[in-house]
């Protein structure tokens, strides 16, 4: 693929994913898009009724435990130290801690 095309699209997907944050409709967002890439049923416990996200919860796993989503909405996630990204690994092992995929 042309280099240009593809930077093109690529802006126009993370454009489009922008609508969706920050917040509950990012996560939930990711949680369905997880389940249709794994073609797996997931229990989203990190939200409260409101669809709000919950602090120290897993943003979802599946009933057998081996996939689990953590979404993030951090800005600079992937940046410097990536202490955001190993502090949620750490936290997805202490709570499911025989996962085969952990998405964050």
């Amino acid at each position: 693929m042309n280099p240009q095309t593809r930077n093109l699209l690529i802006q126009r997907v993370i454009d489009s994913l922008g609508i969706l944050a920050p917040g509950s409709i990012f996560e939930r967002f990711g949680v369905i898009l997880i389940e249709r890439m794994n073609d797996v049923r997931l229990v989203q416990r990190g939200s409260s009724v409101g669809g709000s996200p919950v602090g120290g919860a897993l943003d979802a796993v599946s009933e057998d435990g081996r996939i689990v989503v953590e979404a993030s909405i951090v800005k600079g996630y992937f940046s410097g130290a990536m202490k955001k990204p190993w502090s949620d690994l750490d936290h997805t092992l202490a709570l499911a801690p025989l996962p085969k995929t952990s998405i964050c």
